[in-house]
């Protein structure tokens, strides 16, 4: 079996979220959660995989392939993958289960605002927390003006700060606080589902890939 350019980026970018993977038999759909709970994923790929997966470090797994073989195909086994590529050949073996952070998510939750962020935004957005080491992103709506989204540190007094308008007016008042260390998204432009408590849910809008990050304490929201 080869992987399909967009479902090795989707696993790159599983791969920063956390290192290892389980993908489960006679399925195309992939789940990973980090080790703190706050960023769920779930993604469908073009490939149905034949066996259970279990891989303890993922990005390894992506390095050898990439690296070590040209145009690999997966061979798949009970207890490992072999990379087969025309000269070479690697076996990776599978970690066990037990030790494999997995968890499905389904369920879309319901929104209390909804609003659209380009991929230019997001990756401002990452752009500019790294630039003013700030570690607090802020989504910020009321009513009648534009909705905005602040990067900045809230717990500190008089803190840097980067502040993008974005289109379009709030229905409503909010602000909802969310760790700039939880934006581990694949490139793109994203739907968002804004909420002020759980989860707030980002699909986007070329690749069959969401994201649920958790938000943090403080979050409020008024209709």
């Amino acid at each position: 079996m080869k992987l399909s350019d967009q479902t090795i980026e989707i696993l790159k970018n599983y791969s920063s979220i956390n290192s290892n993977i389980k993908i489960k038999k006679d399925s195309n759909k992939l789940y990973t959660v980090a080790p703190a709970k706050n960023v769920l994923s779930r993604a469908s790929v073009a490939e149905t995989f034949p066996q259970e997966v279990n891989l303890y470090d993922l990005g390894e797994f992506l390095n050898v392939m990439g690296s070590l073989h040209s145009d690999p195909e997966l061979e798949f086994s009970d207890t490992f993958v072999t990379i087969v590529s025309k000269e070479s050949s690697t076996k990776i073996n599978y970690c066990s289960p037990d030790v494999v952070k997995y968890k499905e998510i389904d369920k879309v939750p319901s929104s209390e605002t909804v609003i659209n962020i380009s991929a230019t935004v997001m990756n401002q957005i990452i752009k500019a927390s790294s630039a003013l080491k700030t570690t607090d992103v802020i989504f910020t709506g009321k009513k009648g003006k534009k909705n905005s989204i602040k990067m900045c540190n809230r717990k500190v007094d008089e803190s840097h700060f980067h502040k993008i308008d974005l289109e379009g007016t709030s229905d409503n008042n909010y602000e909802i606080y969310m760790n700039v260390e939880t934006f581990k998204f694949l490139p793109g432009d994203y739907s968002v589902k804004l909420n002020s408590k759980g989860a707030s849910y980002f699909k986007n809008n070329s690749v069959p890939v969401e994201y649920w990050i958790a938000v943090e304490v403080g979050s409020k929201f008024e209709a």
